[in-house]
């Protein structure tokens, strides 16, 4: 710190960030085995935990992720660009949550802002109590659309008849190829992605989200440990029309990542979402996120019949 002036014969001091903030952990792909593990000691099921998304996400944020252990948590903040400050918030509860991993977290963001007030961006349902308990006050931000692996795999019974219908739409389009995702196929998902934000925004004034951290997906499919990311590909005549990514959050609970599709062959985001839980019988169930109040969206993850709603929050609390 150091005094800019006076003010009624005081100095005026000018708040400096504590520099080791800036000392922080990036995420990196290295960092993978500890996240899962802590993801996975947490028990979280938000999509927002799933380390492919967390990657792509800060290396193609201007609001990177930076995190530290705390004990046997890890804590993971973001620095936010408030007016002319950046201040130093948490992504997401530490996880595993502890009292004393909070703790932690909030005398680090204490000595990075200046002052104790706090924010955690993303709270899923599970740590609502917990934190209601320190003294935080949550405010409802979206929903998360919960599936069911097995019944969605099944597909039986009058609830999945409209799933079903849309399938055999889709299976019976003249020249349709489902198959993986290649390393060659990288600029051609990039092209389909860019005329698919471009239908939204421009045709129909949608607001979307996720198009950097898909496009650091797509160029860093292959850079992630053995199982972590899956990705699948629509092609109808040779013409690449849809993709999708996904994997597990934890042993239990799967993540729907991406799936992106043409707009001009309509239920292509049936057959994608379907192929990745058919990919991973090991999941019990995935995590769609929400539908970011979009009438299509949430109709078209409504056809999977979410077992669960997981709701997601913001935390504050100051002192």
């Amino acid at each position: 710190m150091h005094t800019s002036g006076t003010t009624s014969g005081s100095p005026q001091v000018e708040w400096r960030p504590d520099p080791a903030a800036y000392e922080l952990s990036r995420v990196e792909l290295t960092d993978e085995a500890v996240f899962r593990s802590g993801v996975e000691a947490a028990g979280r099921q938000s999509w927002l935990h799933y380390f492919p998304f967390l990657y792509c996400f800060s290396t193609a944020s201007s609001t990177p992720l930076r995190w530290e252990r705390c004990g046997d948590s890890v804590c993971l903040y973001i620095l936010k660009s408030i007016g002319e400050k950046r201040r130093l918030q948490l992504y997401v509860p530490p996880f595993p949550l502890t009292q004393n991993a909070l703790a932690a977290a909030e005398e680090r963001m204490t000595r990075f802002n200046g002052d104790r007030r706090f924010r955690i961006l993303w709270v899923e349902q599970s740590q609502f109590e917990d934190l209601e308990k320190s003294g935080y006050q949550l405010a409802m931000r979206e929903s998360e659309y919960i599936y069911s692996g097995d019944l969605v795999r099944r597909a039986e019974g009058k609830p999945f008849e409209s799933l079903r219908r849309n399938l055999r739409h889709v299976h019976n389009l003249p020249g349709l190829v489902v198959r993986e995702y290649r390393s060659e196929d990288r600029e051609a998902c990039l092209k389909l992605l860019a005329k698919w934000r471009a239908h939204l925004t421009e045709s129909r004034d949608i607001q979307v989200y996720g198009y950097e951290y898909t496009k650091a997906c797509l160029r860093n499919a292959f850079s992630f440990g053995p199982g972590a990311l899956e990705g699948e590909i629509i092609a109808i005549d040779d013409q690449i029309r849809g993709f999708a990514f996904g994997g597990p959050i934890t042993s239990r609970t799967g993540s729907l990542f991406i799936a992106i599709a043409d707009h001009q062959f309509p239920g292509l985001g049936y057959l994608l979402r379907t192929r990745l839980m058919q990919k991973l019988p090991q999941l019990e169930q995935f995590n769609d996120s929400s539908d970011t109040g979009r009438e299509g969206l949430a109709y078209v993850k409504s056809r999977f019949r979410p077992i669960a709603m997981n709701k997601v929050y913001q935390a504050t609390r100051s002192e």
